[in-house]
């Protein structure tokens, strides 16, 4: 293992062992592609920064949204790999339950954006009905506001819904500061929906849909 620098500075800075442990595992991987921690500065900076927004609870993962979803829609594991079937994408269960494993778990596997995609769009065609045709193409790079149109789309939301979704954990935002999460990104009106409105909003359906599965 690497001498490296930042997992030092979390021990004696009190980060928790898990933090420790995740923190440690991406050195060793950047060690052994020949991009050692101990050598470049900006890899420590990147690394210390993911572990704080870790330790914040910020950083939200494509494993975590996987996870609420699972848990909102009370979906065991033959109702996922169903969803990702109505998407034309075939996962097995141990799949499944390697993306739903905790990071410090050895069999945990990351859910790649275009996996995450495919699931959302499976989601789509579960309670919507999937359309005639070719499955949409799902994306290779994901951000929230990409997470956050599938799911209007959905669950058939308007803007009005998801504001009483956010009313409900105490997020309290505008109808037009929505609806900037809505735009393309090269419209000057467009804002990046921030882990912070996702992660509540994922909240607020759990509220509301749960009981209701």
């Amino acid at each position: 293992m690497p001498n490296c620098l930042c997992t030092r500075s979390l021990s004696e800075n009190g980060f928790s062992p898990k933090i420790f442990r995740i923190v440690e595992k991406q050195c060793l991987r950047l060690f052994f592609i020949g991009q050692a921690p101990g050598v470049n500065p900006a890899i420590h900076l990147a690394i210390a920064t993911l572990a704080l927004k870790l330790k914040k609870g910020n950083c939200m993962t494509n494993n975590d949204i996987l996870r609420r979803l699972r848990y909102t829609f009370n979906c065991d594991d033959s109702k996922m790999i169903s969803i990702f079937g109505l998407a034309d994408y075939v996962v097995t269960r141990e799949q499944i339950c390697d993306w739903l494993k905790t990071e410090d778990d050895s069999a945990y596997q990351d859910c790649s954006d275009s996996q995450l995609a495919i699931f959302l769009n499976g989601l789509i065609n579960d309670k919507r009905g999937k359309k005639e045709g070719p499955p949409s193409v799902p994306e290779t790079r994901l951000t929230n506001n990409i997470v956050l149109v599938k799911l209007k789309i959905a669950l058939n939301l308007q803007a009005e819904d998801i504001l009483k979704i956010l009313d409900r954990v105490d997020i309290h935002i505008s109808k037009h500061e929505l609806s900037a999460f809505f735009r393309k990104p090269g419209n000057k009106h467009y804002r990046a929906c921030k882990d912070q409105i996702l992660r509540n909003f994922l909240t607020g359906l759990q509220y509301q849909y749960r009981d209701n599965c």
